[in-house]
């Protein structure tokens, strides 16, 4: 479970395996960036339950959490997307998003990952 910790919050490990840079301040009140922390916008960090759960609020796009326990030897990550608005839901977040975990599950499981994504 430690090491799908830090592949979601480390910000080298995400945007590794996630394909685009990520900065992640892995702690209540620090900042989530996709395209990096210069990129411009960065959602705030809700609350970190250290190994095992972050939540990190994008404003209208809604909240994300990501949620991990063990599972018969396994690491279960659960992903909950709320507070849209639900007449505009993020569909094109949710796609990427679908994309990464499969990539995150390659990341965990294969002995010579390399990533799927072209530079």
């Amino acid at each position: 479970m430690d090491k799908v910790w830090t592949s979601i919050t480390d910000s080298e490990q995400a945007s590794a395996w996630f394909g685009y840079p990520i900065g992640i301040e892995p702690w209540e009140g620090g900042r989530y960036a996709m395209g990096g922390f210069d990129a411009g916008y960065a959602a705030k960090v809700l609350d970190v339950t250290p190994g095992r759960a972050i939540s990190v609020d994008w404003g209208p796009v809604g909240v994300t959490s990501w949620e991990l326990t063990e599972s018969e030897g396994r690491t279960k990550l659960t992903f909950v997307q709320s507070g849209f608005d639900e007449g505009n839901p993020p569909y094109a977040a949710w796609s990427g998003t679908v994309a990464g975990f499969a990539e995150l599950r390659r990341f965990h499981e294969m002995p010579d990952w390399k990533p799927i994504w072209l530079a």
